[in-house]
């Protein structure tokens, strides 16, 4: 019975949702502006000539539709990647040259060598919004902070968090990734801990925070949160 109401919600509210972006459609003249311009085009030329009258909010309003098409497309996973079936006549392997992996939609958002970039963008906003609301929270933060493990390799944290005044020191990892199950935020935890467990010694020494009061946190951030 609850199942069967929770669906009937749903339905109610993606209806909602379809009929005010239909409404927001006709608002703008979305749909006149796109039968009256494309019709009968048969060239370039028609086409530059016929959307050369389009004013930059009209423009803006065209790539906004075209964006959340493929952020709908995208957040169901059924983006045009070469594993999705029918999506592609060659091969799975990811179209980036040199790349050799499978075009999943993950690999695409998250490891593809072409989205490297794009991807340390996106981590480092994410690193440096934690950083600024710990500093409001009047926690002393250092960021990118290089150290040494207790065997003598590198490491580098992404953030150092330190509460002097209650005793509470923290080292924080979070990562973007593509999600998977339910269990993936307790993994990326325990992988961070795994990694920066044998620092602690050196932090402590390093801000003069009792070694007890250290704790690691890895952060889970589902990519399709940014999508």
């Amino acid at each position: 019975m609850f199942n069967c109401c929770c669906s009937h919600f749903i339905l109610q509210f993606c209806q909602r949702v379809v009929n005010n972006f239909r409404i927001s459609v006709n608002k703008f003249g979305v749909r006149e502006l796109e039968q009256s311009s494309w019709n009968f085009q048969r060239n370039s030329n028609d086409v530059v000539m016929a959307t050369s009258h389009l004013s930059s909010n009209e423009c803006r309003l065209i790539s906004y539709l075209n964006e959340w098409t493929n952020a709908i497309k995208m957040s169901t996973n059924i983006a045009a990647v070469r594993s999705v079936p029918g999506r592609s006549c060659q091969d799975q392997n990811c179209r980036h040259p040199g790349c050799s992996e499978i075009e999943t939609l993950e690999h695409v958002l998250g490891y593809c060598p072409k989205e490297e970039l794009l991807g340390n963008n996106r981590h480092h906003k994410v690193r440096s919004s934690i950083a600024t609301t710990l500093r409001k929270a009047k926690w002393e933060v250092y960021e990118e902070v290089h150290c040494l493990a207790e065997n003598g390799s590198t490491r580098r944290a992404d953030i150092i968090a330190i509460d002097r005044r209650n005793q509470r020191s923290l080292i924080l990892d979070p990562t973007v990734r593509f999600e998977k199950d339910d269990q993936q935020a307790n993994n990326v935890n325990d992988e961070k801990k795994s990694i920066y467990n044998p620092c602690i010694p050196h932090f402590s020494e390093r801000y003069k925070m009792n070694i007890n009061t250290w704790e690691v946190k890895g952060l889970l951030l589902a990519l399709g949160n940014f999508i």
